[in-house]
């Protein structure tokens, strides 16, 4: 009865009675993921759980580690799928040179850090990009007929009254948060800097890590 169930929830229940070796990767992944589940564990590591599955699958696996999650089980998932993360996980740890570099709830990353907008104008004169820059703070992609604009969000009236007053479009507006590739970035490039002090320091420095 286990064994339906968990069939069912990987979505391979039609392929129940065929060989692994008839499998495709994907399904591999997926029995694999049933195979684990079998004696109801409480808590479960998952390594790269949707490598390999095409969209179908991904949305199959990622319900399932939603309903462990659901279930009051603990689900341990490595991954470099960031989007994954940002979707799935309570809580993110980045793991640089085999030490956490970064390591806190998802709501922390999303909410720290200053605000920010994305403003796409139009027809946007090339003295209005300069002094969008130097006046704003903002930082500017495009050229001309179409141009994406971030720039802080206690900034956006101002910048925005500016623009429309110098004759560009305002096409669109969102609200930007911090990303998890930024943070992940952020990290590799502090333990790229440590690693230089630590080197220029000389081997016999002892080591320090942020």
């Amino acid at each position: 009865e286990r064994v339906d169930t968990l069939l069912s929830w990987v979505g391979l229940g039609q392929a129940a009675d065929a060989r692994l070796r008839s499998y495709s990767k994907g399904m591999l992944q997926r029995v694999g993921i049933a195979q684990a589940l079998v004696h109801d564990p409480q808590v479960v590591f998952l390594d790269e759980p949707m490598s390999g599955l095409d969209p179908i699958g991904r949305v199959e696996v990622r319900d399932l580690i939603l309903r462990l999650r659901g279930e009051g089980k603990t689900v341990f998932m490595n991954t470099h799928i960031l989007p994954d993360v940002e979707m799935l996980c309570d809580r993110v740890a980045i793991i640089v040179g085999g030490r956490i570099r970064y390591e806190g709830s998802t709501l922390e990353f999303k909410s720290g850090g200053e605000s920010e907008a994305q403003l796409v104008l139009a027809r946007v004169p090339a003295e209005l990009e300069s002094q969008l820059r130097q006046r704003f703070g903002a930082s500017l992609r495009g050229h001309g007929e179409r141009v994406e604009v971030r720039v802080a969000e206690k900034s956006v009236s101002d910048l925005l009254r500016t623009a429309l007053g110098a004759g560009a479009l305002a096409i669109s507006l969102q609200p930007q948060r911090r990303s998890l590739e930024e943070i992940f970035l952020s990290a590799v490039e502090s333990s790229r800097r440590d690693a230089e002090a630590q080197a220029e320091a000389g081997p016999g420095a002892a080591p320090e890590f942020r």
